[in-house]
């Protein structure tokens, strides 16, 4: 065996015998009859390779030895325990999980060359590894290939789109014979183009075999760099792909499938596909394909080797391919099990208790094979056809050659044996392709689910979410789980079933009706209710809590307590009430480096406390300057009061509603928190706050939303102040309080606790205790600009659970019944309760820290899971209230009669906090998650499907996203008021620096500032995403993971869109992305200045119009060009439907009041 006494490499599914036995491996690859001596370099590397694993370091100190060869003891290391791994789903290491990819992708090429130009005698007596359902991940590649026949159809639709040229290109090798085969091949790849389909499968032909052409000379991969001394049309070829890619390409062609390089993607740009994920999904598809797509995979393998052997060039494989397969029927030589052999028919996630030698293999097993005594990692399937013998042969000559597939009328035929439809025995695949695929084979009494009239034919844009020849995988749990219903057409195309037409009734119709008829009406209506609610988001069920356990209080075993200090400055002692030893270790930690500042040196403090009384004294002004600098604690701010009992827990909810609550005696593993949250009650919670101390919970209700909250004015809240003055004509601004996303309660037992982070999206947060204790602890670094920092919340290891108190200033304050506590925005904190407290909070705007609110939302669209807890989306919305307030007073000269609010323009500080305020507007579409999530209108997803167009796609070309047109609207015109607002502001201010020079306030501070976040968020992103994508790449597959991971196309178009505002930003932009410019940090070295401000004089308010000139991007012109095609029929020229609504009001006059209204509103409807 070339790897003995590795399980691993026994159980990697191979299509041959050939890497078992040492005398096959010589015999082919070696001796002078071997059928596959001209890759005798390669498996000479290969052979090295292996020989020296334990000098191979995929990463840390343990060698590749470590990772693959099995113990002394038979231990299998890639099943151990003790396996390094990384990240909230313990991945294993990156590294090791590439090396692996490259060792395996190494070892398969090996069997697939075997397999292509080996003896049959090689073919005979393989492990059977039996095809599981489902595959684990995101991937691409196998999203588009869910419908073989689909795929094939569109390959040679792209190659009938290129005869055209046919004649002009080159189809043969280069004319220099003498050149290197390498140089041929970037000669070749020069002299494409760019803009067909059938040139993306080219690249992908030419350069699978440019990969294979250098590993046959001798090299396990593809290496990193070409060398210098390349010809220049090498370096060219290099340049043009990315080793990664490249080494990717391989994997997924020798893992997967070779059908990957049929597609019209170019796959030497693909977005990374985890290496571990694809490595599992390998051993789910197995070694038992059907004989059809092994034909397909012969034919494109002969081409491909073809093209790196010199025998031919891309060109020419593509177009022989394209001859063979043209006139193909494929929906009759692939029956439906069959082209749907790659469709993601099962969602499994990924489980690190799986490991990569786990395989569903069939006895008897076939003999001498090594290693198969690991009963624990072997799965004995019942139900494989033959299962001693894999039998990998393509059918007859004509198939192995050409991959044409000879069917009769009872199936595919494999010498002389007649086969299922399917190829082979029924798997878990077939029968459920052949229940949905299949119609007419459902029983007669078959009774299919119907759609309600306004769902009526959108069930074909529904299912194309999940179809991957249209669409990726979905992003989050909800649209995951949404169930397909089908119905069955009759032969004229309509539904076979008279109750599906959908008649409708007028008042005179249904008083008609007989009771018998009316009953049966009011069962059609709830049927279709029924079935409606097949369509709703189906979420993942938590595990049950359990309140009724004897539990384990680490804390008992230990004696220590701690000193706190309430808003009032006075002492209270406490000694921890922890369960877990890892959480009293933390929070002892955290306990101990607490320094309350506000008793002991109040300038040195993060807060600043008050009593009630002199809060209200304080001019707003002064409230705001003091916010700006500290959180501010206010004592006996309410005399509301509640206890801790069933009674006064229902003003929060129904006591036995069901809800997400922590339960923090579950231990942690791997870092991930979110498995501590279970499906509870606030009965629960009351239920173990009366407990006896050895079956005492500590459970955290942390969102309990209260939509009908008031939201009074106050000195600290500028959004909730500002919408007061928002009046009908301000066009496209809320003119209310998004109250259930902004006031919420608060309800957790001893001991929750909650460890570092920043409350969403920069808001700041108001908490007010009405029962029970809470321990706020605050931290701050002590270098200040840091705090911007875009590599701060990037650690590889960031631990939440403790900051080095050498760089953070950490200082806690008591918060008792009565107390309310205003955070400011991006504050990193942390929350202990020391007894059982209900708490009412929510979020707010202060015009003083809108800066701090710009970097907090930045952070947390970064780090959006390291860094909150609950998503509050209605952020944007509030920020564009306040520019409008500022607009309408600032320009319009809106009489003001409450100054306080308002930034104080002719202080540095204020016209800072403005500026920060339009940079946060200018770029909300590129930090708002749902700008990269496709959309979710289900009337505009099934438009889309009218003209074939996934609503992935649809995102690609038109950025039509989750973010809804209203909100779109939104920031377009709050971009025109913040524009406008800027501009007036900075026409009346002279500005001069700390030398007495004039500045000029937008080419030299706000252009600038702008610039300067642009950079920076392109550097974020690199930090962030680029490794998500690359240690993480499933992101929003896991249960309690519903972050976007934005592709790095998408955020650069948006990017670009902000960039390309004006001329003089792109300037800056450009030299603010140079290597020499410093962009670690969020936050621009805002230059001191002075500033004097003329009197502001009335000017004529901007049209709707012009204020939308004012806002628009390059994305936002082809969203609403696309969104007024396929966006719902009441989108129409907002122009022309206030002068239709006009018009028709006026021959509604003559029609009488109620005829006219009526009439109106039909037409509308009908609009």
């Amino acid at each position: 065996m070339l790897c003995p006494k590795s399980t691993y490499c026994a159980l990697v599914p191979y299509l041959t015998r050939v890497l078992i036995s040492d005398e096959n491996l010589v015999a082919t690859f070696e001796s002078a009859n071997g059928a596959c001596t001209e890759f005798k370099l390669f498996f000479h590397a290969v052979r090295t390779y292996t020989e020296n694993l334990h000098l191979k370091h995929w990463g840390g100190s343990d060698t590749a030895a470590t990772t693959l060869l099995d113990g002394d003891d038979g231990s299998v290391p890639l099943v151990s325990s003790k396996l390094l791994r990384q990240g909230g789903k313990a991945k294993l290491k990156q590294k090791v999980a590439t090396g692996l990819g490259i060792f395996t992708t190494a070892l398969r090429l090996l069997d697939i060359i075997a397999w292509l130009r080996g003896s049959a005698e090689l073919q005979q007596q393989v492990l059977v590894h039996v095809c599981r359902p489902g595959w684990v991940g995101r991937n691409q590649l196998l999203e588009k290939m869910c419908d073989l026949s689909q795929t094939l159809k569109d390959f040679c639709l792209a190659g009938k789109s290129a005869e055209d040229f046919r004649a002009n290109m080159q189809t043969d090798q280069s004319t220099n014979e003498s050149a290197p085969l390498q140089v041929r091949l970037a000669e070749e790849l020069m002299a494409l183009g760019t803009k067909k389909n059938a040139l993306k499968i080219i690249k992908n032909l030419l350069f699978l075999g440019f990969a294979l052409n250098i590993m046959q000379e001798g090299r396990v991969t593809v290496p990193d760099e070409a060398g210098t001394d390349l010809p220049e049309c090498m370096q060219t070829l290099f340049a043009a792909v990315d080793p990664p890619r490249l080494r990717q390409l391989v994997t997924q062609a020798v893992a997967i499938s070779p059908l990957v390089v049929l597609l019209t993607l170019d796959l030497a740009k693909a977005a990374p596909i985890c290496p571990e994920e694809t490595l599992l999904n390998m051993k789910r598809f197995g070694n038992q394909k059907p004989p059809q797509i092994l034909a397909l995979e012969h034919a494109v393998w002969t081409a491909v080797f073809g093209i790196s052997t010199g025998k031919h060039s891309a060109i020419s494989a593509f177009f022989k391919l394209h001859d063979e397969w043209m006139n193909v029927n494929w929906e009759v030589k692939l029956p439906n099990d069959i082209r749907c052999f790659f469709a993601r028919d099962a969602f499994v996630p990924y489980d690190s208790a799986t490991s990569l030698c786990h395989s569903q293999v069939s006895k008897p097993f076939p003999p001498g094979w090594p290693c198969l005594s690991a009963e624990n990692i072997l799965t004995i399937a019942n139900d494989t056809a033959d299962p001693g013998t894999s039998d990998n042969i393509p059918s007859g000559g004509p198939a192995a050659a050409g991959g044409s597939v000879a069917v009769n009328d009872n199936g595919p035929s494999e010498g002389g044996r007649a086969l299922g439809r399917d190829g082979s025995a029924p798997s878990h695949r077939a029968r459920r392709a052949l229940q949905q695929r299949q119609p007419s084979e459902e029983p007669d009494d078959f009774d299919p689910p119907r759609r309600s009239g306004r769902l009526e034919g959108m069930g074909a844009a529904l299912d194309a979410r999940n179809k991957g020849a249209s669409s990726r995988a979905p992003t989050t749990k909800a649209r995951r789980s949404r169930r397909k219903v089908s119905t069955r057409p009759n032969a004229g195309g309509g539904n076979s079933d008279d109750e599906d037409e959908v008649v409708v009734l007028n008042y005179s119709e249904i008083s008609a009706q007989s009771p018998e008829e009316l009953r049966r009406l009011q069962e059609k209506v709830v049927r279709v209710e029924e079935n409606e609610e097949r369509f709703t988001p189906i979420y993942a069920v938590k595990a049950e809590l359990k309140v009724d356990n004897v539990l384990s209080v680490y804390s008992d075993q230990h004696s220590r307590t701690f000193t706190f200090f309430d808003g009032e400055k006075r002492p209270h002692k406490y000694a921890p009430f922890i369960h877990d030893r890892g959480d009293y270790v933390a929070w002892t930690k955290i306990f101990e480096s607490i320094t309350p500042h506000f008793v002991e040196n109040p300038d040195a403090s993060m807060l600043s406390c008050m009593d009630a009384s002199a809060a209200r004294q304080m001019p707003i002004q002064d409230f705001q300057n003091l916010f700006s600098q500290r959180s501010i604690v206010i004592t006996n701010s309410t005399e509301d009061r509640l206890l801790f009992n069933l009674q006064d827990m229902s003003r929060l909810a129904d006591v036995d509603h069901q809800m997400d609550i922590q339960d923090q005696t579950v231990p942690v593993l791997n870092g991930e928190f979110q498995r501590r949250v279970r499906t509870g009650t606030l009965r629960d919670l009351y239920q173990t706050s009366t407990a006896p101390r050895n079956k005492r919970k500590s459970l955290n209700a942390l969102y309990l939303p209260d939509p009908h909250a008031l939201v009074s004015a106050s000195p600290y809240a500028t959004d909730a102040y500002a919408i007061r003055r928002i009046a009908a004509l301000d066009k496209h601004c809320i003119r209310k309080m998004p109250t259930e996303d902004i006031r919420w309660w608060l309800c957790a037992t001893e001991g929750a606790h909650h460890y570092f982070h920043m409350d969403n999206r920069g808001d700041c947060t108001i908490i007010e205790v009405v029962a029970g204790e809470k321990i706020w602890v605050f931290a701050r670094l002590k270098d200040r600009k840091r705090q911007t920092s875009t590599t701060l919340w990037t650690q590889e290891f960031l631990d939440v659970t403790s900051l080095d108190p050498s760089d953070w200033d950490i200082e806690a304050v008591l918060l008792t019944p009565g107390t309310q506590l205003l955070m400011r925005p991006g504050t990193i904190h942390a929350v202990f309760t020391p007894a059982n407290a209900i708490c009412r909070g929510g979020h707010f705007l202060a015009t003083s820290t809108m800066s701090e609110t710009l970097y907090g939302a930045i952070h947390c669209f970064f780090k959006g899971r390291t860094l909150t807890n609950i998503d509050h989306p209605t952020i944007q919305s509030r920020v564009n209230v306040i520019i409008c307030y500022f607009y309408k007073v600032y320009v319009l000269c809106t009489p003001e009669l409450t100054a306080g609010y308002l930034p104080d323009i002719s202080t540095q500080h204020g016209l800072e906090q403005l500026m920060a305020t339009v940079c946060l507007v200018e770029l909300h579409n590129v930090i708002c998650s749902s700008s990269y999530a496709p959309t979710e209108e289900e009337l505009v997803a099934w438009r889309l499907q009218q003209d074939n167009i996934s609503i992935d796609d649809a995102l690609s070309l038109y950025d039509i996203s989750a973010a809804p047109y209203g909100s779109r609207m939104e920031n377009v015109y709050s971009r025109g008021r913040a524009i406008s607002l800027l501009k007036s502001i900075l026409g009346r201010a002279t500005i001069h620096d700390e030398h007495g020079n004039k500045v000029d306030g937008w080419g030299e501070l706000f252009i600038p500032m702008l610039a300067h976040l642009i950079a920076a968020l392109r550097r974020y992103y690199e930090t962030a995403f680029l490794q998500v994508q690359d240690d993480d790449d499933d992101s929003g597959t896991e249960e309690y993971d519903e972050f976007i991971v934005p592709p790095e196309d998408l955020f650069n178009h948006q990017l670009q869109w902000s960039t390309s505002r004006w001329p003089e930003l792109q300037a800056a932009v450009k030299n603010s992305t140079s290597q020499d410019y410093d962009s670690k940090c969020l936050a621009w070295d805002f230059p001191k200045v002075t500033i004097t401000v003329d009197p502001p004089t009335p000017s004529p308010p901007l049209t709707n119009s012009d204020l939308m000139r004012l806002g628009l991007r390059c994305g936002d012109v082809m969203f609403l060009q696309a969104y007024r095609k396929y966006g719902p029929s009441t989108m129409v020229h907002e122009g022309a439907l206030s002068s239709f609504s006009d018009q028709n009001l006026a021959n509604n006059k003559r029609k009488g009041p109620h005829q006219g209204a009526d009439a109106l509103k039909r037409q509308r409807r009908s609009s």
